[in-house]
């Protein structure tokens, strides 16, 4: 009875050891299952992160193409303006040129028809009201196109300062 209390003692003492190492190899094995897990968790977050950082990139990148194609386009609308100015100057001056010679003509013609002092001075002040008619109209013609011009480019500017400011918002 003693020997079987012994080897029933030492069956239960292994059987103990047995369940004791199986414990550990399934504890490390879960200890395992769990750092694998846990890597995978942050390679798979570490992958959104980048991903989120490349998409944020390009979004700055359009928005940084956006900023310089509007810039371009100003800068392009500002030459277009002082091309616009440098022709009208140039007009003013051929309009005062055909006006001088109209009036040169005007005199001389008058002058061979020897017309009475009168009625060539009539004449004269028709003629020349009807000249300062036509170049009004021009010059307001022309005003109406640079007020045009003018409110384009503060709209332009508006929309450049809202699409920067947005950018800028984005940015922080």
């Amino acid at each position: 009875q003693e020997r079987e209390g012994r080897i029933a003692f030492e069956k239960m003492e292994q059987e103990k050891e047995r369940e004791r190492v199986q414990r550990g190899i399934v504890e490390r094995q879960m200890g395992k299952e769990k750092e694998v897990r846990e890597f995978e968790k942050l390679r798979e977050e570490l992958w959104m992160e980048e991903l989120e950082e490349s998409e944020r990139r390009k979004e700055f990148a359009k928005a940084q193409k956006r900023l310089e194609d509007q810039a371009l386009m100003l800068q392009d609308y500002k030459d277009h303006l002082l091309a616009k100015e440098a022709e009208r100057e140039r007009n003013l001056a051929q309009e005062n040129q055909l006006r001088d010679q109209l009036m040169g003509k005007f005199a001389e013609d008058e002058r061979l028809e020897q017309m009475s002092v009168q009625k060539r001075r009539m004449k004269m002040q028709e003629y020349k009201r009807q000249v300062d008619s036509q170049m009004q109209a021009r010059r307001e013609m022309y005003d109406a196109e640079r007020q045009r011009e003018r409110d384009e480019l503060e709209d332009l500017k508006r929309a450049e300062d809202e699409r920067r400011l947005i950018v800028e918002e984005e940015r922080e």
